[in-house]
């Protein structure tokens, strides 16, 4: 069998135990079997023991797939060592407490050492992980309360998202998915940036092209041509927007939406090309295909600027943020005091381990309170 391009490099992670090292790799090149390979070198050699070992990956699967392997490499290990050498004990020790080893996810490591050290972390010593389904649901109670409370006097970033048309859910539906994802992105400390974006100055300049293009689309003989039937998402909003003007000042929240959805129409982007005889006034058909070309490529940009700026304005809305960056609500405080000598007892129904109705209220304030959402 011919020798793999990176065997070296193979060899140095299992042998070489004086160095740290950083492996990347993409998937399916062998990194466990070769993390597995150094572990149990580690551990025959005494350069550490089951108790020293952490071990972390991503998902419960993985982590069980990896102990297993663990255990493997070090009975097959054992099997060819001396009997009786320092290093078949060494490999049997590591065999029968291998169960004490931090072979495990990120969160279950993490989630075991707050449990070892509670006073030093200053957690409740019983407390629990919150499976992820019921996170989200408690996330999803939280939101719905905050909506309800926010619609009365929403903001910038909160208007917009909700006038954009969704096609995979309602624009609520699509904020709430946006915070839950920004939840998930909490250690991420630096605040999102909102670079300069001259929002009216651009929906000007484009809804004066729609205008435009619309009227040289009019000089068309006939309403049969491909390329002036497949361009009527653009008529359309040119006649809606001259519709809603000559009764109203200017929507920019409607009009960022509708320009932004122009471009999810299904002929908008690729119109048939038409005829050129069914063009015969003073702008023909390729200048017409042109100037769609054009406006394409601006409304293109248009929907990346515009997106860039309601994301940081999302953010802002769907997260707890401020300018010094990413804010963590704890409700330690409700319960514990500043301090945290306050008796929580009248905030704890009758069992002592859960919040009472005024409890509830307490925790939802303080969630409140931390939310910017009212610029």
């Amino acid at each position: 069998m011919s020798r793999l391009v990176d065997a070296a490099e193979r060899e140095r992670i299992r042998t070489s135990l004086d160095e740290t090292l950083v492996v990347e790799a993409a998937a399916g090149t062998g990194k466990t079997s070769e993390l597995v390979a150094r572990l149990v070198n580690v551990l025959a050699e005494g350069r550490g023991t089951v108790q020293t070992v952490a071990a972390l990956t991503f998902t419960e699967k993985a982590a069980g797939e990896l102990k297993l392997r663990l255990r493997a490499g070090l009975e097959e290990e054992r099997a060819g060592a001396a009997a009786g050498s320092a290093r078949r004990t060494r490999l049997e020790d590591a065999i029968a407490h291998l169960e004490e080893a931090r072979v495990s996810t990120i969160h279950g490591f993490c989630n075991d050492l707050l449990h070892e050290r509670p006073v030093e972390a200053r957690v409740d010593p019983g407390f629990e992980v919150l499976p992820e389904a019921a996170a989200e649901a408690l996330y999803r109670r939280a939101f719905e309360g905050w909506l309800a409370q926010t619609l009365e006097g929403p903001s910038e970033g909160l208007r917009r998202a909700l006038r954009r048309r969704s096609f995979d859910g309602d624009p609520v539906e699509r904020l709430r998915r946006a915070g839950w994802q920004l939840v998930g992105w909490r250690d991420f400390r630096a605040p999102w940036q909102r670079r300069a974006f001259d929002r009216a100055g651009a929906i000007d300049a484009l809804i004066g092209r729609v205008h435009a293009l619309t009227a040289w689309l009019s000089t068309c003989s006939t309403t049969t041509d491909s390329l002036f039937a497949d361009l009527w998402p653009l008529r359309r909003l040119s006649d809606d927007v001259s519709t809603r003007e000559r009764v109203g000042p200017r929507d920019l929240d409607a009009l960022e939406a509708a320009l932004v959805d122009l471009l999810r129409e299904r002929t908008f982007p690729r119109p048939r090309q038409g005829n050129p005889r069914n063009y015969r006034g003073e702008v023909s058909r390729d200048e017409i295909v042109a100037a769609h070309g054009e406006l394409l490529g601006a409304l293109r940009d248009f929907a990346r600027d515009a997106d860039a700026d309601l994301a940081a304005l999302t953010a802002s809305v769907t997260s707890a943020s401020d300018a010094s960056g990413a804010r963590y609500v704890t409700t330690v405080p409700v319960f514990k005091g500043q301090d945290r000598n306050q008796d929580p007892t009248n905030l704890l129904a009758s069992d002592g381990d859960h919040p009472n109705a005024q409890g509830h209220q307490a925790i939802a304030q303080a969630v409140y309170a931390a939310l910017p959402f009212g610029g």
